[in-house]
């Protein structure tokens, strides 16, 4: 367990952590190079800033945002194939760069981002399921999530070439949802939504999907 406090600090170099533990980062930092956790935690939960001038890609790791502001050049959970990240958000403020944040990107990773409070401003398009054998979820429990291009809402793409899921139980969502080239609205209104409901157990379950197969939104 490693532990950065104290004045702002800029760091001229590539940041790998590797290995298990948790490394928090309780102190205002600027790294121009890259940040590449390998395993554990990335704890952020103090009111301060966190720059991150290159990005952030995670490899069987996880970050926490709790408080204060995570900016990223870019955001890759996880980076590469055969790898699992998690970002979980419950405050503070995550804003992404220009470059498309990728949640499940190639062959075998598994993505997740859960935001439960904060804000979320990740730009104009985010990519859930980027790469064939990819799957991406995202599920929002509270907060706000943004995505902007210029005046109009940005994108949410779920599964993009692999498989995405989006969940929304909470929070305010302010994107475009996109699933197999549409947008919701139009899947829905158009009537090109299946309905698939389970009777006979303790709870009815119904799941909601594209024409494609891709779900759309589930509940009990």
């Amino acid at each position: 367990t490693s532990a950065h406090r104290g004045l702002a600090t800029t760091y001229h170099c590539r940041l790998v952590v590797n290995g298990g533990g948790t490394l928090w980062l309780n102190g205002p930092v600027d790294f121009e190079g890259n940040v590449y956790p390998r395993c554990g935690w990335l704890c952020m939960t103090s009111a301060v800033s966190r720059v991150f001038r290159n990005g952030v890609s995670l490899k069987n790791s996880r970050v926490w945002l709790a408080d204060g502001t995570f900016s990223s050049g870019f955001l890759r959970v996880p980076n590469g194939g055969n790898a699992l990240g998690l970002f979980r958000q419950t405050g503070g403020t995550l804003s992404n760069g220009s470059d498309a944040p990728r949640i499940g990107e190639s062959d075998k990773s598994y993505g997740w981002y859960v935001l439960e409070g904060g804000t979320a401003n990740l730009g104009s398009l985010i990519l859930m399921g980027e790469n064939p054998g990819s799957y991406g979820v995202i599920r929002q429990k509270g907060g706000l999530m943004k995505s902007y291009r210029s005046d109009a809402g940005g994108t949410l793409y779920i599964g993009q070439k692999g498989e995405g899921l989006f969940i929304q139980t909470g929070g305010t969502n302010y994107s475009y949802v996109v699933t197999g080239g549409q947008d919701l609205r139009t899947i829905i209104e158009t009537g090109k939504a299946r309905l698939g409901v389970e009777f006979g157990s303790t709870r009815i379950k119904a799941v909601l999907t594209d024409p494609a197969g891709n779900p759309i939104a589930q509940g009990a």
